[in-house]
């Protein structure tokens, strides 16, 4: 036999599946409502949206299963119609006893986890669902037609319209369902009515009309509701696992960002030694007046500014990646205060700038004294290197469990729009400033992080072309200095 003539395989029988009566009365509601955000769902949620909503047709379906059936025994016990007609009450109770079985059945199959159930299978149980209520609209026309007892028929007609407002809720997510199970439901009793005749049957006629109505409208309202929160909660669920797969990503490129920044970082800082090693040598070893003293000079700040770069990074790295360790040893403020502001009031010769110190001793505080002097070097030198004119204050009081180091300038400002970006990495609120002062856009930030390992926190407030306040909280001391390791935002 030649490979052409190898008979295909026999086509899977439930796949191929087909079953008209199962396309009139597919389970396809969410098609109709919301069609340009359905279909924006993945294939995968949208049937997952199915299957939730098959599952909720089948326990909602679990209440008749047992009321109707209790109930053709009830009223037919209360109507006599045991003894008066025992053929015809057995033969409903029967038929309530046998739809109750194929109800139950019909709903094992929708609530069974797996694929979602075939246009035949929705079909079973469309035509499963109807057999109780039809079988109850039937006997209680009969009923209603047969009665004696005006309380009674009260209570039929109460039942019925129980049966009726529980469609809504049970089965309204279905609409050619819900709407085949009141149009049967009440056409027996409209029925009823006409035979009735008189003014208790159009009364009877009029009311199942304006029931249905009502029930139509409220039909509406629940189907439109039900699928809109369906469709929302599926697409809120993809939306976040989507969300978590991009800071699944970003992560892992954060990490890889950091890990990168600290090789580099130690990887350059070996031939920037050598670099500044060498321009100092230059400067030794030719006369102050030389143009190649001079240019060993300059070559050694660039190198110098270069290096602090380096370590700024190197700094940010570590924070971020939770690996900075700091000490927690007690800090004379006042004294490191002093000498921070002292070392860089020489940066502010030959410019109209004047420093102030307004210092009142307080008590110890509890942190890193290292860090401590970085955070100070970075706020008030960012001070010095951005005000041109004017005067820069730097206090320090005691504020509650803080002490509080305000620093003050008369710089340039920072517009309001731009103050949230002032502690974010690399951010450079005028660049131009930022180039003419040297700065890196990494002090702020730095000096944030580390306060905040430290259980302080840093807040600033500017007006611009007036200038900047930032306000240093640093923890008094309450314990034994010792080693910890802090990761960032545990303040």
């Amino acid at each position: 036999m030649s490979v052409g003539s190898i008979p295909a395989p026999p086509p899977d029988a439930r796949a191929d599946r087909t079953c008209r009566l199962g396309r009139l009365l597919a389970f396809d509601d969410i098609e109709r409502h919301q069609p340009e955000t359905t279909a924006t769902l993945p294939p995968s949620a949208r049937d997952a949206v199915l299957r939730g909503a098959c599952r909720e047709v089948a326990l909602r379906a679990m209440p008749g299963v047992y009321i109707i059936p209790t109930a053709v025994l009830a009223c037919g016990l209360l109507d006599g119609q045991h003894i008066t007609a025992p053929r015809t009450f057995f033969f409903a109770l029967a038929l309530a006893v046998i739809g109750a079985i194929v109800r139950s059945i019909a709903i094992h199959r929708f609530r069974a986890p797996g694929a979602l159930p075939d246009r035949c299978e929705q079909a079973f149980f469309f035509a499963a669902a109807l057999l109780l209520p039809v079988l109850w609209g039937c006997y209680g026309a009969l009923l209603l037609v047969d009665i004696r007892d005006g309380w009674l028929g009260m209570a039929l007609l109460s039942f019925t319209a129980a049966i009726g407002s529980s469609v809504v809720v049970s089965f309204g997510m279905w609409m050619r369902l819900a709407l085949s199970l009141i149009v049967l439901l009440l056409v027996p009793m409209l029925t009823a009515g006409l035979l009735i005749g008189g003014g208790l049957g159009a009364g009877l006629i009029f009311g199942c009309v304006s029931f249905a109505a009502y029930l139509l409208a409220q039909l509406r309202n629940w189907n439109r509701f039900f699928w809109a929160s369906q469709v929302n909660a599926a697409l809120l669920e993809v939306r976040s696992r989507e969300l978590q797969r991009a800071k699944e990503i970003a992560e892992r490129a954060n990490q890889a960002k950091t890990e990168f920044l600290t090789r580099m970082s130690h990887e350059l800082r070996t031939p920037m030694n050598a670099v500044l090693g060498f321009a100092q040598l230059i400067e030794m070893q030719t006369p102050a007046d030389s143009p190649v003293h001079e240019h060993g000079s300059e070559i050694r700040e660039a190198g110098r500014h270069l290096m602090a770069l380096i370590e700024e990074i190197l700094d940010l790295s570590r924070i971020e990646a939770g690996k900075l360790m700091l000490r927690r040893e007690h800090i004379d403020l006042t004294a490191l205060v002093r000498a921070t502001a002292n070392s860089l009031a020489v940066g502010l010769e030959g410019r109209d700038v004047a420093m102030t110190l307004d210092v009142v001793p307080t008590a110890a505080v509890l942190g890193d004294g290292l860090r401590a002097r970085q955070v100070l070097l970075n706020v008030i030198g960012n001070a010095v290197k951005f005000t041109e004119q004017g005067t820069i204050v730097v206090s320090l009081r005691t504020a509650g469990a803080y002490a509080l180091v305000t620093v003050s300038d008369t710089g340039p400002g920072i517009p309001a729009e731009l103050l949230d970006q002032v502690f974010a990495p690399f951010v450079q609120v005028d660049p131009t400033l930022s180039r003419r002062g040297q700065g890196t856009g990494l002090g702020l930030p730095i000096a944030k992080h580390l306060l905040e390992m430290m259980h302080g926190r840093i807040e600033v407030t500017s007006t611009p072309g007036e200038g900047s306040v930032f306000r240093l909280f640093f923890p008094l001391a309450a314990g034994h200095a010792g080693t910890t390791g802090v990761s960032p935002g545990s303040a």
